[in-house]
């Protein structure tokens, strides 16, 4: 069946409807494909021609690669693995980037918010700048295509000017610092405002009731609920507003005794579970719990 098909586009695992929904927007219409699971990825088989594949490549922010089909196999489509973004001075994000652009869909972040990264080393904060800045997720590798700037420019449409304010909060003064330098990088250091902290003092620094959404990431080896975990729920319960959510992502061995403890330890605030699901990253599977103040 997926011999009638000449386009191959490959993401991970987990929230894959985003990916569909997206690939949709991009193109401008309905789209006829087949979708199977493989080894933790998702193998979207499709029918674009050229032009499409570009639009794809210059637009897509979930879309890890894009292969086509030639003489019955298929090749990388000009730009392999789309997920790295490549303005950093140095690499220390954990997260690839495609699975947070699935998360920031998901979220739906948007202007006139207040969005807060707790113990972030960048993940969050640059990909939500370059996403609500429309920053094209390849901009900082368009000398690999330099043939097709022509197309590329098309696209181009950076906002210069956008009313959001997203936190990047991390204690080590170091990697904040590098983080800075990668978010100048980024083109979205104007709208990244960076907080050297210790998670405890948190809530000192932010008025209450002021955030419309936190994104926290957390490895957790023991799935009993620690103190910064227990601060997490803490400073989400005082600083969201109404209706505001908490996205944690968690990477853990045991995720259903974890989800259980935080809906346990959740009931003494106003915080609420709304959902929870699987992702992957590099091949390993996180979850993403999502937890609304009420």
């Amino acid at each position: 069946m997926n011999n009638n098909y000449n386009t191959l586009l490959i993401t991970e695992k987990g929230l894959e409807n985003i990916t569909i929904k997206e690939i949709k927007r991009i193109l401008n219409r309905n789209i006829d494909y087949n979708m199977i699971e493989k080894k933790n990825k998702i193998l979207i088989y499709i029918n674009l021609d050229f032009e499409e594949r570009l639009k794809l490549l210059f637009n897509s922010r979930t879309i890890d690669n894009i292969l086509y089909k030639e003489k019955d196999k298929y090749k990388y489509f000009l730009i392999k693995n789309l997920y790295e973004r490549g303005y950093q001075l140095k690499k220390i994000e954990k997260l690839k980037s495609t699975l947070v652009n699935k998360i920031i869909y998901y979220s739906n972040i948007k202007e006139n918010e207040e969005i807060l990264n707790i113990m972030d080393d960048g993940s969050f904060s640059i990909e939500q700048g370059i996403y609500i800045k429309n920053i094209s997720p390849i901009f900082w590798r368009r000398k690999e295509i330099s043939e097709y700037m022509d197309y590329f420019e098309k696209y181009m449409n950076i906002k210069k000017k956008v009313n959001i304010k997203i936190y990047c909060v991390n204690k080590d003064k170091n990697k904040l610092l590098l983080i800075e330098k990668n978010s100048e990088n980024a083109l979205v250091n104007d709208i990244i405002f960076f907080r050297r902290l210790d998670i405890e003092w948190i809530d000192l620094k932010f008025k209450e009731e002021s955030i419309d959404k936190i994104f926290t990431f957390r490895i957790k080896k023991d799935p009993e609920l620690n103190i910064k975990d227990k601060y997490i729920f803490y400073h989400s319960n005082k600083l969201l507003k109404d209706n505001g959510k908490l996205y944690l992502l968690l990477y853990s061995y045991d995720y259903k005794k974890i989800l259980d403890n935080i809906i346990n330890y959740i009931k003494r605030y106003s915080l609420i579970y709304v959902d929870s699901f699987y992702l992957y990253n590099y091949n390993k599977r996180l979850l993403l719990v999502i937890l609304e103040k009420i």
